[in-house]
């Protein structure tokens, strides 16, 4: 048996509507999850994608949905997987490396412009444009960066080239990529009427913004005492007192 707080029974009958979003912070042990398995169980009607951060919890729920035919779970990287072109992820790096001689032919400059601090300035560059739900790399990126204007033109390079296919990509750029493309979006979301996105607090602002841009009804529920992967760009979430 289940008890249903006051809080979670709120939070089980408050209408969220199309292209709205709901944001729910609670402890760990309060019911996030649970309160998610109810609304969907009380609204048979309705098409449900569940979201996870990582392929266990995805198990997990799998399972406690798993006689519910109007809900889909999935990781939100295996959503951004399907519906990134294939010639793109036929070689996937367990993380985005460069060189000297590489950033020289992307920005047809001299191997010499690129000593190793500044490859290195490239790359932390790059991976804050691909944590950040903004739409093009700038120089805000590169804001920590000593000469930043020469790091953006890297940053920048560089993700051309993996974007057109011409540099091994990870994880984080096809999920980058799939937060870019609007039409994607509409096709991998397009079925659905409610997207629930679970462990929000381990997510990139690129991430939250899938569900949060989404044209669906969203919930989005997190704990940030529990967040884990801030050293990968895991986001916190601006929310104000009405909407937490």
């Amino acid at each position: 048996t289940f008890f249903i707080t006051e809080e979670l029974g709120d939070v089980l009958v408050t209408p969220v509507g199309p292209g709205e979003a709901m944001l729910v912070r609670a402890v760990a042990g309060a019911g996030k999850s649970t309160m998610l398995e109810l609304r969907a169980r009380r609204n048979p009607i309705q098409k449900f994608l569940y979201l996870a951060y990582n392929d266990s919890v995805a198990e997990e729920m799998s399972q406690r949905f798993g006689d519910l035919p109007n809900v889909t779970v999935l990781t939100l990287h295996a959503l951004a997987y399907a519906h990134t072109p294939p010639q793109l992820t036929a070689e996937i790096a367990d993380t985005i490396t460069t060189s000297a001689a590489e950033l020289a032919r992307f920005t047809r400059t001299s191997p010499a412009d690129w000593p190793r601090d500044r490859q290195d300035a490239v790359l932390r560059t790059l991976r804050r444009f691909i944590a950040s739900a903004d739409a093009a790399l700038s120089a805000d990126h590169a804001a920590e960066e000593m000469e930043p204007l020469r790091v953006v033109q890297g940053a920048s390079a560089l993700w051309r080239a993996i974007a057109a296919g011409n540099h091994p990509l990870d994880h984080d750029c096809y999920m980058k990529m799939f937060q870019l493309d609007s039409s994607a979006q509409a096709r991998a979301l397009g079925r659905f009427d409610f997207v629930m996105l679970d462990e929000a607090h381990d997510c990139s602002e690129a991430q939250l913004n899938i569900v949060v841009a989404a044209t669906a009804a969203g919930i989005v529920v997190y704990d940030f005492h529990q967040r884990l992967y801030g050293f990968r760009g895991a986001a916190y979430i601006q929310v104000s007192r009405d909407n937490s």
